[in-house]
C-alpha cells in the first residue's frame, strides 16, 4: 500500500461515506521515518465518470436503434466508420 494510489471510501465529518484517493508515502526526518497520507475526495469525478457513462450508452443506444445510415468522420473529413461495418458498442 505505501506509495500505490488506491481507491477507497472514507468517513466524512458529518458521518458519511465519501469516496477518496489515497496515498500513503515514507518520510524522514531527523527524528526517524514516519508516515504521510494524503486523502483526496473523488465524489465528483465519480459523478463526471458515471455521467460520461450514461451519456455514452445514450449514445450508444441511439446509433444502434437507427435505421438510417450512419457515417462517423474524422475532423478532416477522413471516413472514420460506419454502421454497418460496427456497432458503437464496439468502440467503448
Amino acid at each position: 500500500m505505501i506509495g500505490r494510489l488506491v481507491e477507497t471510501t472514507a468517513l466524512h465529518a458529518d458521518g458519511r461515506e465519501v469516496p477518496v484517493e489515497m496515498a500513503i508515502s515514507v518520510a524522514t526526518v531527523p527524528e526517524g521515518s514516519i508516515f504521510v497520507g494524503h486523502l483526496r475526495d473523488i465524489t465528483e469525478r465519480r459523478r463526471a465518470d458515471q455521467a460520461l457513462r450514461d451519456s455514452e450508452e445514450q449514445y450508444r443506444a441511439i446509433f444502434n436503434a437507427s435505421a438510417d445510415a450512419l457515417v462517423l468522420r474524422a475532423p478532416d473529413f477522413r471516413h472514420r466508420r460506419r454502421q454497418r461495418d460496427l456497432r458503437v458498442d464496439e468502440w467503448f
